[in-house]
């Protein structure tokens, strides 16, 4: 449930930067919004389990981490 999203996301900023990247040299730039919502959506996708992981490890040793 955590690691898989961590793993699929970054190939999807890979991939949605190379989109950008190719969006921008074309005409009318097709694809762009597109390309921008998979960049943000696999960034998203990248911090948020992050973030409950260390929501939850910090709940677990209650507040202290020494």
């Amino acid at each position: 449930m955590f690691v898989l999203p961590i793993l699929l996301s970054i190939p999807a900023i890979v991939f949605a930067r190379r989109a950008r990247r190719i969006a921008r040299d074309l005409p009318g730039r097709p694809g762009w919004a597109a390309a921008t919502w998979g960049l943000w959506l696999g960034w998203f996708t990248l911090l948020w389990p992050t973030l409950l992981v260390a929501v939850f490890v910090v709940g677990a040793t209650g507040g202290t981490m020494s």
